[in-house]
């Protein structure tokens, strides 16, 4: 929004929001000091309105601002922005991309990399993106700012379900993409109150056709089954987020083949893992909605592994991580398709096994096998977190950095069991592991 406040007598005046202000971020204004001695202010909108902020239509305005009678001459004055004397929340940022970047995993016969990115991230294309910067710049954000090796630009609706944003949302994943380098996929929000819930939908290919949402489903009255059905002809999947809110699901449908990761963390919001969680919701705020955290999901027998992304305006604080055999779109997807993925507030190396199963797998077995957990931090780690059918079963804590240990569950029996690792560091930064589901025999 575009407002304006004057200094006067030792604080200054409330601020005064001009028409048609609540527009894009980068809307350039621009202000003179008149001959009458009065302030001159210019401005450009595009018409949109909070909470109805789709862009109507664009036009350019003009206002005076007279002087206070008892007030001298205006003045205009360059604002200089107070020192910034905030330790960097990412000191050695380019060394622990790097560590990231240079990790390797086995799997399937196959060395796998990290690749670290954003499913879940808005322009001001969105009808609330005025807080968010424009297209360009969320780009050049994810790849000069943040280093990603990927970017899931998920407007909702992509601009009230136009086609010309749609199109001008996919040329962009093509002028930014640096084949091997930065794969950005071709994604949108489809936006839907509770049960049905916000849900992202990623390609790797361009071209395919949106998939508008019904009145049915704003009702609750239709579930996910045509989502599901139109991600399995066009080869896209889906990822949940915010889900234990009204915004969320109650999980009344799952597929895993095309909704095969949620949004555990939102670095907008919160951790959706399960109340009394670190960064969990209030108990007030999720109350109503306490069916939608992703513990509710796995008790369910919904085999959904993790990712953690931004929504809005959030910056370096979360991250989706998904084990790669090489850079690509294509690959990405497979990777969400198999689960293997980690979520993360930071530039967190986490990986966890039972034998040949990565975290994600579904495997059945007449032994235990140790999940071994490997974790590399940017500071030192307070503790790391076994989590056997949602009940902490084991706690190991940090010393440093790194750390590496094996689990075995002494306490099985037939049914189906699974595990993931939660990690905290000393400095509150968290991680997640996707689970492994053991079908014991």
């Amino acid at each position: 929004r575009i407002a304006a406040t004057t200094y006067r007598h030792g604080g200054w005046i409330p601020m005064i929001e001009f028409p048609e202000g609540s527009g894009r971020i980068d809307a350039p204004g621009a202000a003179i000091l008149q001959r009458d001695g009065n302030v001159g202010l210019a401005w450009v909108s595009d018409g949109r309105l909070w909470p109805a902020g789709f862009p109507q239509e664009q036009d350019l305005f003009f206002a005076a601002l007279p002087s206070a009678p008892d007030a001298g001459a205006a003045e205009l004055v360059a604002f200089t922005p107070p020192s910034d004397s905030t330790a960097p929340s990412h000191p050695d940022e380019a060394r622990d991309v790097q560590r990231m970047r240079s990790y390797r995993a086995t799997a399937g016969g196959q060395t796998l990399r990290i690749v670290r990115g954003d499913t879940h991230r808005h322009t001001d294309i969105s009808w609330d993106g005025n807080r968010d910067g424009s297209l360009i710049d969320s780009y050049r954000y994810a790849m000069d700012a943040a280093a990603f090796d990927y970017l899931g630009v998920c407007d909702h609706e992509n601009g009230k379900e136009s086609p010309y944003d749609w199109r001008m949302l996919q040329k962009a994943v093509d002028l930014f993409t640096i084949r091997g380098k930065f794969e950005p996929l071709y994604s949108y929000e489809r936006s839907l109150p509770y049960p049905n819930g916000h849900r992202n939908v990623l390609f790797a290919e361009r071209g395919r056709p949106l998939l508008p949402t019904s009145e049915a489903e704003q009702r609750g009255t239709e579930g996910a089954a045509r989502l599901y059905a139109y991600l399995r002809k066009f080869g896209g999947f889906t990822a949940s987020h915010t889900s234990a809110s009204g915004m969320g699901t109650d999980w009344r449908d799952s597929d895993p083949e095309v909704e095969p990761v949620v949004e555990i963390y939102q670095g907008y919001r919160s951790n959706y893992e399960t109340q009394n969680a670190p960064r969990s919701p209030a108990a007030g705020e999720s109350g109503r909605f306490s069916a939608g955290f992703v513990w509710s999901a796995w008790a369910k027998g919904i085999k959904l592994g993790v990712q953690s992304s931004s929504d809005h305006v959030s910056t370096h604080i979360s991250y989706a991580c998904f084990y790669v055999d090489q850079v690509s779109r294509e690959a990405i997807v497979r990777a969400a398709k198999a689960r293997h993925s980690y979520a993360a507030t930071d530039n967190i190396v986490l990986e966890a096994r039972m034998g040949n199963h990565f975290m994600g797998d579904s495997f059945r077995s007449s032994a235990a096998l140790p999940l071994q957990v490997y974790v590399s931090g940017t500071g030192p780690i307070a503790r790391a977190e076994v989590i056997r059918n949602n009940r902490v079963v084991y706690s190991m804590p940090g010393s440093g950095a790194e750390m590496r240990f094996a689990y075995t569950d002494v306490d099985i029996r037939p049914g189906e069991f699974y595990y993931y690792v939660r990690v905290e560091q000393q400095n509150g930064q968290l991680g997640w592991s996707s689970p492994v589901w053991v079908q014991y025999e």
